[in-house]
């Protein structure tokens, strides 16, 4: 498992695009590693959901980690509009704090920030939050920066649908302990949010991850592929402790990496 994570670093740094010089922050009075202009705000959040990233949600005051996304971002309105949280019970939280930490992963960078005033709205009969744009997202985005591509250790996917019973097949661009981020090639199987895929299985290394996996997105995404996100179920808890140990040691390799640089 080490020796496949330290193929990720091994390469040399990535020399920042022009595309990633416009995400670079110049330092201001809430210091270099804080995007406070909104124009790159923007940026930074409309990446996040063309990506489809999954993002997690904390509270000052509870220990607890939940599961989001974000579903739309409407800069001329000032907006952003939050999946409901995962477990559930996290979305009786939100209502009662009307505020809470947002975190990710972009590009290998982690960033966060704080949404405040949150207000449920539903949507085709789903439960969704609307909230303002952050003043200031913390995203210490540098040029010796490394870039963590889930995509660069290939790791292929492989389930099916409970509905058509129809094969599902891809490359995971995103893993958390709590579920996965998958590019598709195609949506043959027609699958979409609140779809249940079975029997579904990825590879670290010599272990074998078997579980079930709830869809809460579809999207299309560049190059006529799909992006699919979706939450762990029925995982062992022998594949929750591989799988933890798995992402618990890409966040530490990159931690040191990043210090190194």
């Amino acid at each position: 498992m080490l020796k496949t994570i330290k193929k990720i670093f091994a390469r040399s740094v990535d020399t920042p695009s022009q595309h990633d010089k416009e995400l670079e922050p110049a330092p201001r009075k809430t210091g270099p590693n804080f995007v406070t202009e909104p124009f790159r705000i923007n940026t930074i959040l409309q990446k996040l959901e063309n990506n489809a990233q999954l993002c997690t949600i904390t509270f000052s005051d509870q220990g607890e980690k939940f599961t989001s996304s974000i579903l739309a971002v409407h800069p001329e309105r000032q907006e952003i509009l939050l999946d409901e949280l995962v477990p559930a019970h996290g979305n009786t939280l939100l209502e009662q704090k009307k505020g809470c930490k947002l975190s990710a992963y972009l590009e290998g960078i982690h960033l966060a920030f704080t949404l405040e005033n949150l207000t449920p709205v539903t949507h085709q009969g789903e439960k969704h939050y609307k909230t303002g744009l952050p003043q200031r997202i913390y995203y210490p985005q540098r040029r010796k920066s490394p870039r963590v591509p889930i995509q660069s250790l290939r790791i292929a996917f492989a389930g099916i649908s409970s509905i058509n019973n129809a094969t599902v097949g891809g490359q995971l661009y995103d893993l958390s302990r709590t579920g996965i981020g998958v590019n598709l090639s195609d949506n043959h199987a027609r699958i979409k949010r609140g779809d249940q895929l079975i029997r579904c299985h990825i590879r670290l290394d010599e272990y074998r991850i078997d579980f079930d996996l709830h869809v809460r997105f579809v999207k299309k995404a560049p190059q006529n592929k799909i992006n699919l996100g979706g939450f762990f179920e029925n995982l062992s808890s022998r594949d929750q402790k591989r799988l933890s140990a798995f992402v618990a040691q890409l966040e530490r390799q990159y931690i040191r990496q990043t210090k190194n640089n």
